[in-house]
């Protein structure tokens, strides 16, 4: 139930882009998380400016990106680091799109999760099990 729930919410979420006749895929995700990370890069400085296209495509990659990552976190299908912020994740996003260019005929979403996935897999919650060792009985009260 909570993936359906999930898949309605990125579809609605997308549903405005799609009225422009944006391809919703990697070759336009990859341009707007460029905007992001360069808008991230300069952050202080006074003089930086941005276009309105520049704007757009920052915000298409904030709101995709944030919003996936906010779904993947409540379905703890990722494990966040102590230090984590938000702009990490377009950081992220970006860096996987660079490094798969075969993928960006793909699905933006899916790709956000691929990133965030393999940057911030699920860690082993530490246990004392071992299932390769004997039940032992707790020690008999005396």
């Amino acid at each position: 139930m909570k993936r359906l729930k999930s898949s309605i919410l990125i579809l609605v979420m997308l549903s405005p882009l799609a009225s422009f006749g944006a391809e919703l895929d990697g070759n336009n995700l990859i341009v707007a998380c460029g905007a992001a990370v360069s808008g991230l890069d300069h952050l202080v400085d006074p003089d930086y400016k941005v276009t309105r296209a520049e704007s757009w495509q920052m915000g298409y990659c904030d709101g995709l990106v944030h919003g996936v990552s906010q779904l993947l976190i409540a379905d703890k299908r990722i494990t966040l680091p102590e230090n984590w912020n938000l702009g990490q994740f377009d950081r992220v996003v970006h860096k996987y799109l660079r490094d798969h260019p075969e993928e960006l005929s793909d699905i933006d979403t899916a790709l956000v999760i691929r990133a965030l996935e393999k940057a911030f897999p699920v860690q082993p919650v530490n246990s004392k099990f071992d299932p390769n060792k004997p039940y032992e009985s707790a020690p008999e009260k005396k």
